[in-house]
């Protein structure tokens, strides 16, 4: 199943509701003191994205367990590092996996807070690596393994889709 996170969905079930959805809920830090989720220094402006102290809604779970334990919050863009690339998301995916995420059953899962999601498609915000042919609005496909279910991601792992599909 996929979704749309441009279109309001929730983790794949159509609109969350104004029970599920609760910006403000997240201590984002004061601008000169913003960090990403891996606790880095978010700069105030990044040339090649023209991101301006930019920010992001991402479905967060709270706690292992039920959907109800998703909340969409404003959380600070993930700043890449040079071997990534920044990816806009479009759709993920949502499958058996991220349920087990969400749970806190799958392999490797960090411990609440954090953004679940395996796998998403979308453009390109910066390129990464040169090797990598890649350039801004480029669709793509990306495996971050955690964290797809935001608005922004940085994920080594990507794809370009060809033009004609």
């Amino acid at each position: 199943m996929l979704a749309d996170p441009a279109k309001g969905s929730h983790a794949g079930r159509g609109n969350a509701g104004p029970s599920r959805i609760q910006p403000g809920n997240d201590s984002i830090p004061s601008a000169n003191q913003r960090t990403d989720l891996r606790g880095r220094i978010s700069p105030m402006f990044r040339r090649e994205s023209g991101c301006y102290n930019a920010s992001m809604k991402a479905a967060v779970a709270e706690r292992y367990g039920a959907p109800s334990e998703l909340r969409i919050l404003e959380r600070p863009a993930p700043i890449p590092s040079p071997d990534e690339v920044l990816v806009r998301t479009r759709f993920i995916g949502l499958n058996f996996a991220d349920l087990m995420q969400r749970a806190g059953m799958y392999p490797r899962t960090p411990p609440p807070p954090f953004v679940p999601g395996l796998e998403l498609s979308g453009e390109v915000v910066e390129p990464g690596p040169p090797e990598l042919g890649l350039k801004p609005g480029d669709r793509v496909v990306a495996y971050p393994i955690f964290g797809s279910h935001q608005e922004l991601v940085a994920t080594p792992l990507v794809a370009k889709i060809p033009e004609p599909m």
